[in-house]
This record gives C-alpha cells, sequence and structure tokens, in this order.
C-alpha cells in the first residue's frame, strides 16, 4: 500500500520545481543563476564594454569586426546540493497505532527529495532516530528518490527513547539548501542554533 502512495506522490509533483531563493555560488550547471559569470554556452545579450569589466569576457571577433569592444553575456546556471534532515524521535510517533505524523513526514521528505532531483541538484537525507542516524549522502544519480523512500520505509519511530536532530546536523555541513523535517518537540532551540 505504501509503494502505491509513494508512486501517486511522485506523479502528482512531476513538473514541480523549487527555485532557489537567490543566487547560487556554484560551479557545476544546473537549473538555477549562479554568481559565476560568463562560463556559461548559454548566450543572452551584447553589451559595450565598461571599464572595470572583465577583458576576458569580451567578443574578440565582433572587435576584429566592428572595432567596438563588447561584453558577452551569458545566462549561467549552477546546482544547489540539497540534504534534508529528518526527525524521527518518539514524538513523531503519534498516533501510535497509525503513526500518522510520521508518514506525513516521510511523505513530504520524499517530495521534496524528488522536486530537487527533478531540478537536477543533488540530494541527500539524514535520518535521527531513538536508534541513531541513518544517512545516504547528496547524489544526483537516477534511483537516489528510491533509494530515500526505501530508508524512510525501513524507518519506524518508537515511542520509547529519545533521539536528538542535532548530531544529524553535523552529517549536512556540506549542503547549500538545508531542509529541517521535525515537529520540533524537544531540542529545537539547539537544533535551531546548529542548523
Amino acid at each position: 500500500m505504501r509503494g502505491a502512495r509513494d508512486g501517486a506522490l511522485l506523479d502528482a509533483l512531476r513538473g514541480v520545481h523549487w527555485p532557489a531563493r537567490s543566487v547560487v555560488a556554484g560551479t557545476f550547471t544546473g537549473t538555477h543563476q549562479s554568481r559565476m559569470r560568463g562560463t556559461s554556452a548559454e548566450f543572452t545579450e551584447y553589451r559595450l564594454y565598461r571599464q572595470g569589466d572583465d577583458p576576458r569576457r569580451l567578443d574578440w571577433r565582433l572587435l576584429g569586426r566592428t572595432d567596438r569592444a563588447y561584453i558577452r553575456l551569458t545566462t549561467d546556471r549552477a546546482v544547489l546540493p540539497t540534504m534534508i534532515v529528518v526527525d524521527a524521535s518518539a514524538s513523531l510517533a503519534y498516533p501510535a497505532d497509525t503513526q500518522e505524523k510520521w508518514r506525513l513526514a516521510a511523505q513530504l521528505t520524499l517530495g521534496l527529495a524528488a522536486v530537487a532531483h527533478s531540478d537536477g541538484d543533488p540530494v541527500g537525507v539524514v535520518i535521527a532516530g531513538s536508534h541513531g542516524v541513518a544517512a545516504l549522502p547528496m547524489r544526483t544519480r537516477r534511483g537516489v528518490v528510491m533509494e530515500i523512500a526505501r530508508l524512510l520505509a525501513a524507518t519506524t519511530p518508537t515511542p520509547e527513547g529519545s533521539a536528538t536532530v542535532v548530531p544529524a546536523l553535523a552529517l549536512a555541513r556540506r549542503a547549500a539548501r538545508l531542509v529541517i523535517v521535525s515537529d520540533f518537540l524537544g531540542d529545537a532551540d539547539a537544533m535551531l542554533q546548529a542548523a
């Protein structure tokens, strides 16, 4: 039954994009606007050279034909590595018979991972539960969303025991985009400070 719900969720999210809030400082080509200028093959327009412009961006062929210096403007794009940290503590095992809270957190995590992956971004997940931390590193390969779905399906928060998300945040340090899926019960202040 869970596989059918996951499939319906992934089908519903097809075509949804998750753009970056601001310009990304990345060197690999992706879908988000990059701070790096002049490295893309995607030409946008010419602009007259102004003092202070980088002379490496001059279009030398156009300068030779027209005797006027023009800068080649390009639309540069970058990837945005995304790490999703999921709280699988005892508070998410509510209600105990259905664990609806955990099911919704798992669906949200899977949906966010699928949308980030469809934009070409590397995506990974860290799950902090009472049994320890389970992690999948950030990847762009084809089956990463299904790997995340399998890891979420194999994780079940238990009503007893305690877990803290703060150590799991240390595994997500390299991510440019950090997502925390939690109910923020327990160590919320420490978690937000570590994030």
